[in-house]
């Protein structure tokens, strides 16, 4: 990740160190974590917490993000659906819908949301997106291509904002 995009993340931050098979990860809160296993050899991704972690590249051109991409997650009764499309002269339009269904003894309660957004879009470089919506807003979102049967100039899925998306 370049200066640039470290210095636009609003999350949490760390610096690691690796040693031999080991990968020492500092987080900004001053938390710590300790890594076993990574082979430096290769370089494919390892597990922190449970959770598999994968080194990916950068975005190299926008070109790779020009497209129709569709998302979600769904966890515990919370569904949530996201769209965004990318169009080559540099506007966007997106969509999401999040829906919750939560049951207690005797209780219900369902509730959903929708919300939709235009604007323009402008690749950054590297692995930031950014987002100026119809009310001048700009955000910055990281992101990377995530090539499974596509091909590196137009990948199937883009990982942005925290969301897989994948191409429509």
């Amino acid at each position: 990740m370049s200066a640039q995009d470290l210095a636009r993340h609003r999350g949490k931050k760390h610096r690691y160190q690796v040693s031999g098979k080991t990968i020492n990860i500092r987080w900004s809160d001053g938390s710590a974590i300790r890594v076993e296993g990574f082979d430096p050899a290769k370089p494919t991704g390892f597990y922190v917490d449970g959770q598999s972690l994968t080194l990916r590249s950068p975005f190299t051109t926008g070109q790779q993000l020009v497209g129709r991409f569709g998302g979600g997650e769904s966890i515990s009764g919370a569904t949530a659906s996201s769209s965004i499309q990318l169009n080559a002269d540099g506007t966007y339009s997106g969509g999401s819908v999040l829906s919750v269904l939560s049951q207690t003894g005797g209780s219900r309660a369902d509730l959903s949301a929708q919300g939709s957004s235009r604007g323009t879009w402008r690749f950054a470089g590297g692995y930031t997106l950014q987002l100026t919506d119809r009310n001048g807003r700009l955000t910055n979102q990281l992101g990377f291509p995530y090539v499974i049967k596509g091909t590196p100039d137009k990948p199937d899925y883009i990982y942005v904002g925290g969301t897989m998306y994948k191409r429509q």
